[in-house]
């Protein structure tokens, strides 16, 4: 029975192998001081989740024998700090003209019941963001709008279902 192996020693595992990318690691000295079982099973593992590709073969008589190990671009990206391409997979990207975004800002600002001072304020504030600032704001409006609508699990159930 294979016994789990824990988060620390699979990190220690896929640690050693960051400095050489998606090369191809042959010398098993680059795993030195980690335990052969838990080597093998760390591998196994990594393997297993798509983080790495094993040329190691276990024999019938469940013993291990080396064959080599190579980091997957996701287990490239899995080791970098912003998740590389692999988390921008997960990203969904809605493009707006940003003259079109700010007009919509715009309008739901002048139906608003505000003063019209506060009005002018806003809508001048608004037209004058730069992308980024669009973006941020945009991001900020749509978790709002989902928070705030009290029909959005009778509105997603019709739209969906």
């Amino acid at each position: 029975m294979r016994e789990a192996v824990s988060r620390e020693q699979w990190m220690a595992v896929l640690e050693r192998m960051k400095p050489f990318g998606t090369r191809y690691v042959s010398d098993r000295a680059v795993f030195s001081g980690i335990d052969s079982r838990v080597l093998f099973e760390a591998i196994a593992y990594l393997h297993g989740h798509g983080l790495v590709e094993s040329l190691n073969q276990k024999s019938i008589d469940q013993i291990w024998n080396w064959g080599g190990v190579s980091l997957t671009p996701a287990g490239v990206d899995y080791l970098s700090i912003d998740g590389g391409l692999t988390e921008e997979a997960k990203t969904i990207t809605v493009r707006f003209d940003a003259d079109t975004l700010k007009a919509l800002i715009c309008n739901q600002v002048d139906v608003s019941e505000a003063a019209e001072e506060e009005k002018g304020k806003i809508k001048h504030a608004v037209r004058s963001l730069g992308n980024e600032g669009l973006k941020a704001l945009t991001s900020e409006l749509v978790k709002l709008g989902i928070q705030a609508s009290p029909e959005l699990v009778s509105w997603l159930g019709s739209a969906l279902l």
